[in-house]
């Protein structure tokens, strides 16, 4: 099929790189100046491994992650936490994407991140948001379903965690610690070097009960300080949902902001799932904006 494929582009005379690893560089060149997509005016925001012709990484290295550009050397190296400006041109990018980044960041970071996807795009450019959608993982833990936190049961993450950050294995943890862990990681009775005092299920109970939803959620991260995020830049230490990601998205200037789905991007190249939408769908918020 790859070989049928690639004959079928020969022939229609598409000029498209390693179309059977998924490149789509001709769509990019029926939609973008071919000066952006020589200079890679497509930004992903935390990139990690990603890797794409037309595309920018923006992300930081650390011994966690270890060199995330590999050998790509147009690569940008950004500390999220910095609160500098992200070096790139105001007005010059024609897509900004992130994908599940803000998670690891406090509000202030993120409302930076955000202040910045606007600066540097150009007017009618869109930024793609994607985080763990905190409304599906707190219905999962009302409803007492444990199943929802499917890492729980993952054998690898128990042998490669174990040691390294969990003081029990995610198998024998309860639920409220399985989902206290997804958002304020530093709080969970679950890691072994975390914020004082840990949240126990007892006072997580007293805290939902007592507080207002987005309260109790903000009182929990609150508790997750920057210097051990900083030592541990995997852990999550926010929350999100439609409501949250824009109004803040709307603080940084987007007027039109609207949720989005897996593989449902207005955005063409952005529906192609082999380089976008590929992380933890079952559990993700996709939200867009427009500049």
């Amino acid at each position: 099929m790859k070989g049928i494929i690639r004959d079928w582009v020969k022939k229609v005379g598409y000029d498209i790189v390693r179309v059977d690893d998924g490149f789509d560089v001709a769509l990019y060149r029926r939609t973008y100046p071919e000066e952006s997509i020589k200079a890679r005016r497509f930004y992903n925001i935390g990139a990690g491994s990603f890797r794409h012709p037309c595309w920018t990484n923006i992300d930081n290295r650390s011994d966690w992650y270890g060199n995330v550009f590999g050998v790509d050397s147009n690569g940008i190296e950004y500390d999220l936490l910095s609160g500098e400006p992200i070096p790139v041109a105001d007005g010059s990018a024609e897509l900004v994407y992130t994908s599940h980044t803000i998670e690891h960041l406090d509000d202030a970071c993120v409302q930076h991140l955000f202040n910045e996807s606007y600066r540097i795009l150009k007017p009618g450019g869109t930024f793609r948001i994607i985080c763990p959608d905190i409304d599906l993982e707190y219905a999962a833990w009302k409803n007492n379903d444990r199943e929802f936190f499917f890492w729980y049961n993952d054998p690898t993450n128990n042998e490669n965690l174990d040691a390294k950050m969990l003081a029990k294995p995610f198998k024998d943890a309860s639920v409220t610690q399985l989902f206290l862990e997804e958002f304020a990681t530093h709080t969970s009775e679950l890691v072994l070097d975390g914020s004082e005092p840990r949240i126990s299920d007892v006072e997580f109970h007293r805290i939902f009960d007592e507080m207002p939803y987005e309260d109790a959620l903000d009182h929990c991260v609150s508790r997750c300080p920057l210097e051990l995020q900083r030592k541990y830049p995997f852990r999550h230490m926010n929350w999100f949902n439609e409501k949250k990601v824009t109004r803040m998205v709307q603080q940084s200037g987007f007027n039109d902001v609207y949720p989005s789905r897996y593989r449902q991007s207005k955005v063409a190249v952005l529906r192609n799932h082999r380089f976008f939408d590929n992380t933890l769908p079952m559990l993700s918020l996709y939200m867009e904006a427009v500049k």
